[in-house]
């Protein structure tokens, strides 16, 4: 499946009415404090696994969620704060985007940018409206956004299109 700025946009806004859904189901089986990791960690594996989806490369399409569930649970076996929780699942989406969007290094660093402000506009939202369901909305949203700011562009050398059409004129002229 290829990304396209809708997808991305009904994926921030599925993302979004899930995690609503399951922050009002929540309380029934989770506590106060477990609920916040538990929505944090099916944030970050919707957004890896919807990355692995979109994205070109099919090398560790098997290596990222299972470094994902590692991560996950030995953070929850040492009960980390919950901006470790949040830092390391976006952390995981990042190197996911970098890895299957074959980035620069340049461009990884922008797209780093651009997660952390994902993050804090996320938090704006969480703080401002009290909903849950808004902050993850803004968060995908923007990282959704950003996917099609940050794109790797295919460095053409001088001359290369007139390579390319010399190289289709021979071709033209070998078949005759």
């Amino acid at each position: 499946m290829r990304a396209t700025f809708l997808t991305n946009v009904g994926f921030a806004a599925a993302g979004a009415l899930t995690a609503g859904a399951l922050w009002w189901v929540m309380p029934s089986f989770a506590s106060t404090h477990d609920a916040p990791r538990i929505l944090l960690a099916c944030v970050g594996l919707a957004g890896l696994v919807y990355t692995i989806a979109t994205g070109s490369s099919r090398a560790g399409r098997i290596a990222l969620p299972g470094i994902w569930i590692a991560s996950t649970a030995v953070l929850a076996v040492v009960d980390g704060p919950l901006a470790l929780h949040g830092a390391l699942h976006l952390g995981l989406i990042w190197i996911a985007r970098c890895w299957f969007r074959r980035l620069s290094p340049l461009l990884a660093l922008a797209d780093a940018v651009v997660v952390a402000l994902s993050a804090v506009a996320g938090l704006w939202a969480l703080v401002m409206t009290g909903s849950v369901a808004l902050a993850v909305w803004t968060l995908l949203l923007v990282l959704s956004v950003a996917f099609h700011v940050v794109v790797p562009r295919a460095a053409s050398r001088p001359g290369a299109p007139f390579e390319q059409a010399y190289r289709s004129a021979e071709g033209a002229l070998s078949r005759l």
